[in-house]
């Protein structure tokens, strides 16, 4: 399973309530004429994003999707019939925005989780006992790790969703709270 993540800003002159209905619009769209290989979508707005440059409210957006090429038919179909109209009008209210592709490494294929975690690999843990260190530290919690697989803006390589906190504060990890949108 692979995830395209989009963090945006709504312009300005844009009031974020009208930005969020807008988002909300598309994914209720997108959802309801899914492309071929489309599992799913979530908007969130958060509570910080300081890889995105910009001010204002910030926005996250998940399009989980089955393999790459299901990342191809959703850009195209993101743009093409019912979902063009609802598209444009939230993308001629964004502002900065940036990107990702995130394949699931552990836990369930959700974007779901009231607290992110946007972390390095930490110094010195290989990479085979990552999963480990993360459960000792999930503590029986619930949790998604997400790993970055392609570089379209400047977000951290790793991403662990969960629906309390997780503290990975020694492994520079950035907590963002974030509040479903669509």
């Amino acid at each position: 399973m692979l995830a395209y993540v989009f963090w945006h800003r709504p312009r300005p002159a844009v009031a974020p309530a009208h930005y969020a209905a807008s988002l909300a619009a598309f994914h209720e769209t997108l959802r309801a004429h899914p492309p071929e290989g489309f599992r799913g979508s979530l908007a969130v707005r958060l509570s910080t994003a300081p890889w995105l440059a910009g001010e204002g409210p910030a926005f996250e957006d998940w399009y989980l999707v089955e393999d790459w090429a299901a990342v191809g038919r959703l850009n195209r179909s993101a743009v093409d019939g019912p979902r063009r109209a609802p598209h444009d009008a939230v993308a001629f209210e964004a502002g900065r925005g940036a990107g990702g592709i995130y394949r699931r490494v552990l836990g369930s294929p959700r974007p779901e989780g009231d607290h992110a975690l946007w972390f390095p690999k930490p110094q010195g843990l290989d990479q085979t006992l990552l999963g480990e260190a993360l459960d000792a530290r999930l503590a029986a919690r619930d949790g998604a790790l997400w790993q970055r697989q392609m570089v379209l803006g400047p977000a951290p390589e790793f991403c662990l969703l969960a629906d309390t906190g997780v503290d990975l504060a020694d492994w520079g990890a950035t907590a963002v709270g974030r509040t479903p949108v669509a």
